[in-house]
C-alpha cells in the first residue's frame, strides 16, 4: 500500500542521500528521476545546490542559497582570523552512558570543514579513516582544547547534560575538561552537511572564540 500511495503522488523526482536499492529500483520501475545526494562536504553542499537549482528550474533561488552561505562564512572566517586556533574533537555519536563508541570525522568530511571554518583545528584529522571511531585513549592522547558533543537525537535537559557532561570528569587531564570547554549541541543540524550548516558553524566559532566580535 505504502508503495503504490508512492506511485499514484505522481512524483518526478526522488532526492536520495545514502544507498537504498528499494528506492532506486522502484524509480526505475516507474520513470521516476532519482538525484543521488552525494553531500559530504562544504563544497559539495555549493555543488548540489547548484545541481538541483538546475534540475528544479531554480537557479536564481540556488544561487541566492549559495551565495547567502558563502557571505556568512566569510564573516565568520573575518571575525576569527589571526586568532589562536584551538584544537577541537567533535563527536558525532557515542555511548550517551559511557565515552565509548565515540565517532568523529576526519579530513574530507563535514565535520572537519565545520571545525576549520569556526577557526579550530580537527585533532583527528589526519585520521586514515573519514569517519573513524575513537577511543578513550587516543582522545587522551590528542589532547582536545575543545570537546563539541553533536547530539542532535537528543531533547537536552539540565539533568541530562549535567549527566553527560559528568562522564567526561575521568579524563582531567585533558585541556577541554579540565578548562571547561565541553559543549553539547542538540541542534538536529549539526550532522547533516546542507545549508543549514552554516547556522552550527556560527555557533561553533563562538564556542571555540567567545571573546571574538561577530556581526
Amino acid at each position: 500500500e505504502g508503495v503504490d500511495h508512492f506511485v499514484r503522488q505522481r512524483r518526478d523526482l526522488v532526492v536520495l542521500r545514502g544507498r537504498q536499492k528499494a528506492v532506486e529500483d522502484l524509480c526505475a520501475a516507474n520513470g521516476i528521476t532519482l538525484f543521488e545526494d552525494k553531500t559530504e562536504t562544504l563544497e559539495d553542499i555549493y555543488k548540489t545546490l547548484r545541481e538541483l537549482g538546475e534540475l528544479l528550474d531554480a537557479r536564481d533561488e540556488a544561487a541566492k542559497v549559495e551565495r547567502q552561505m558563502r557571505e556568512r562564512l566569510m564573516r565568520i572566517a573575518r571575525a576569527v582570523a589571526g586568532r589562536p586556533r584551538p584544537r577541537v574533537l567533535i563527536t558525532i555519536a557515542r555511548n550517551t552512558d559511557s565515552i565509548s563508541s565515540v565517532m568523529t570525522g576526519a579530513k574530507g568530511t563535514f565535520v572537519d570543514d565545520m571545525i576549520r571554518a569556526a577557526g579550530g583545528d580537527n585533532v583527528f584529522a589526519d585520521s586514515a579513516i573519514a569517519y573513524p571511531t575513537i577511543s578513550p585513549e587516543a582522545i587522551l592522547v590528542a589532547q582536545p582544547d575543545v570537546i563539541i558533543e553533536a547530539m542532535p537525537e537528543l531533547e537536552l535537559t539540565n539533568e541530562l547534560e549535567r549527566k553527560l557532561l559528568a562522564l567526561w570528569q575521568d579524563f582531567g587531564g585533558i585541556p577541554a575538561v579540565k578548562n571547561g570547554r565541553v559543549h553539547i549541541i542538540c541542534d538536529e543540524n549539526a550532522t547533516i552537511p546542507s545549508p543549514r550548516i552554516v547556522d552550527v558553524i556560527s555557533r561553533l566559532a563562538r564556542l571555540l572564540h567567545p571573546e571574538a566580535k561577530f556581526d
